[in-house]
């Protein structure tokens, strides 16, 4: 019997191992070689999306820190594949981004004056998402909606960003999060910079739990809650890290 077991667990080992041999041999980088172009168009950012299976890469450095130009000024970068990771290289965004599938991470990209009102990048409106990343990004010049729109139920990241000059009356300026009480998890807002905003710059949409840690808040007015600019709706709560403590300055 206990032979038996020992071989039973050596087989489920490696099986195991094939199949995360698998996942790395197929997994690739995607170079994005030009800033034009829709999803047709060989070596553009859409093409690059197109393309990609769970644990490829797409690589920007090729046109780093070019301005992304495409013939439907209004289309979304949708990602709709799990397991994917755009290196931006600081390449500038003026299309918004949607995230319909989890464990996507967006990385060093400027967005900026989206040419679609609302939002910048809006996570699981059609499709459940989870531990969607956001790092190292810009955000700047949005006047009609949030930078960063959270719909779905998840873990979501947004650390070591900066979002600076957006303006919008309302509570939506830097990031939010929608839903009802119990489609929503976790959020964790760490060492982000929000400088100059109008509006709100964190907004606990109902159900949310929100981590906040390490951000800059300054020169930032019509805030939506304290001098922090937190607002906490219904059934939503917000934690500060203790590790990690939130800095205000003059």
């Amino acid at each position: 019997m206990k032979i038996m077991k020992s071989i039973t667990k050596m087989v489920t080992g490696l099986c195991i191992a094939l199949l995360l041999s698998s996942v790395t041999a197929s997994a690739k980088t995607i170079n994005v070689t030009r800033p034009d172009g829709d999803g047709n168009i060989t070596g553009s950012l859409f093409y690059a999306i197109s393309l990609a299976v769970p644990g490829d890469i797409i690589d920007c450095s090729a046109i780093a820190g070019q301005t992304i130009i495409t013939l439907s000024p209004g289309m979304f970068v949708a990602f709709n594949t799990s397991n994917v990771t755009l290196n931006g290289s600081g390449i500038v965004l003026e299309n918004p981004v949607s995230v319909d599938a989890s464990y996507v991470t967006i990385r060093n990209v400027k967005f900026q004056n989206s040419t679609v009102p609302f939002v910048a990048v809006k996570v699981g409106e059609y499709a459940y998402s989870s531990s969607t990343v956001v790092e190292n990004c810009i955000f700047t010049g949005y006047t009609m909606g949030a930078c960063i729109h959270f719909m779905s139920a998840g873990d979501y990241y947004v650390r070591n960003c900066i979002f600076e000059n957006n303006h919008n009356s309302s509570t939506m300026s830097g990031i939010i999060t929608t839903g009802q009480p119990g489609n929503m998890r976790n959020m964790y807002i760490y060492g982000n910079t929000f400088y100059n905003n109008t509006g709100g710059a964190i907004f606990a949409g109902s159900g949310s739990n929100v981590y906040v840690g390490g951000n800059v808040f300054y020169g930032n007015t019509n805030i939506a809650f304290e001098a922090l600019s937190i607002k906490i709706q219904w059934r939503a709560a917000v934690h500060e890290a203790i590790t990690s403590p939130i800095k205000q300055l003059p």
